[in-house]
């Protein structure tokens, strides 16, 4: 990366003269007796080597010796080199799933942060790249976060073919009141599980607690996730003072080990355990309730490859995004094969569309309504329901069209 440092001499070398590069940054010198520990590091926004933006010692320039005149210079050739024009770039597409218009897609190339937008077919072209290899990121409120690593750009080479899909943010929430006697100095403890049927990955989750307690210094409480990770809420901290009753993290600290960022990129479906543990004696208290919140998008299991998930029963998930305009999709599971019936009805229970008659193999699926009936005529405002019947099983889900 431009010139090369000589040595330069210096003495009294203390902690304060050295720290670790962040990630994207480049460590142009460190130390002859601490090596890996930088001495001068670089940052540089784009893969052109000649010439970056930011120089930083970590020393004090003026306590060193021999070598530090050459440093300066070479700093400042570095930093007023003129860097090549970038003739490389990427396009694709992003899209919004279950919507006709994908506009104003923020799609990013990192390193760099040059970016574009996308038009309503979901179109977009960065331009004025260097040649390096880049991730690519589609982003945009209200909507799942996408990237595509390792896109490989050329001198003079538009890379193609780079697309993403966004899916809509979701959220699912499920509370129990077991009201649980904790049996006092007791660590095999009590547990208690619920089940999330809402189906997607996660991207956040929160947990409450109301676990009152003469001393929650006795307690542990853990969470478990259905894919089996385990987080400790609380790990016998505090005292008589205080119950546990509140919101992980947003209330109450995780004390670990584990923290709730160990669930994202997980499925919400199945059962989640609250274990609570008394580890000693002349103190009592009750998990009077709890809660899961779990924020996320994409439906998971559906051509999922080896992680498919067979729901244990008929499901109708949801429709999102619910209100629409003019289409949303409609998320449905099957634990076997059999025929299923998905029809859409209006408020006085005629039906306007059938979406699925046929049958169905095991697994979750999703259908897309636009908005229009059987004869292809678009249907006017207003709340309409999705009914699901299959082997002996009916469910119903509520839809808004807005126009």
């Amino acid at each position: 990366m431009g010139p090369r440092f000589e040595r330069v001499n210096y003495v009294g070398y203390g902690d304060h003269d050295s720290n670790t590069a962040a990630a994207d940054a480049h460590v142009v010198c460190d130390w002859s007796s601490y090596a890996g520990l930088a001495s001068v590091q670089v940052y540089d926004d784009t893969p052109d080597p000649s010439s970056g933006q930011i120089v930083y010692y970590s020393f004090n320039y003026a306590a060193a010796g021999a070598g530090r005149t050459d440093l300066l210079e070479n700093t400042v050739v570095y930093l007023t080199a003129q860097e090549s024009t970038p003739t490389g770039g990427i396009a694709g597409t992003a899209m919004l799933e279950g919507m006709a218009d994908h506009s104003e897609i923020k799609v990013t190339a990192y390193p760099g942060g040059s970016h574009a937008y996308t038009d309503a077919a979901g179109h977009y072209a960065i331009e004025a790249l260097y040649a390096g290899n880049y991730t690519v990121e589609a982003t945009k409120d209200e909507w799942s976060d996408e990237d595509v690593e390792g896109v490989a750009v050329g001198e003079g080479q538009q890379t193609t073919g780079v697309d993403m899909m966004l899916h809509p943010i979701t959220m699912a929430e499920l509370c129990e009141s077991p009201n649980l006697s904790i049996p006092d100095s007791s660590p095999a403890g009590v547990y208690d599980t619920m089940t999330l049927t809402d189906e997607f990955e996660i991207t956040e989750v929160e947990i409450y607690v109301n676990i009152p307690h003469t001393y929650v210094g006795d307690l542990i409480v853990e969470i478990t996730s259905p894919e089996g990770t385990t987080v400790r809420l609380h790990n016998r901290t505090g005292g008589s003072a205080n119950d546990l009753i509140g919101w992980y993290d947003s209330e109450l600290g995780v004390d670990g080990p584990g923290s709730l960022v160990d669930f994202a990129d997980e499925s919400t479906v199945g059962e989640w355990e609250l274990w609570v543990s008394d580890n000693a004696g002349a103190d009592v208290g009750t998990v009077v309730d709890w809660c899961v919140q779990a924020m996320g998008a994409a439906p998971t299991g559906v051509d999922e490859g080896e992680h498919e998930l067979i729901p244990a029963e008929y499901v109708l998930s949801g429709v999102r995004p619910n209100p629409f305009n003019p289409v949303t999709t409609v998320t449905y599971g099957v634990p076997a094969e059999s025929r299923v019936s998905l029809k859409v009805y209006n408020v006085a229970g005629r039906e306007v569309r059938v979406l699925v008659d046929d049958r169905i193999e095991a697994g979750y699926h999703t259908v897309t309504w636009d908005g229009r009936d059987d004869r292809g005529n678009e249907v006017s405002s207003g709340v309409y329901f999705c009914r699901m019947e299959a082997e002996g099983h009916e469910a119903s889900a509520k839809m808004v069209l807005l126009k």
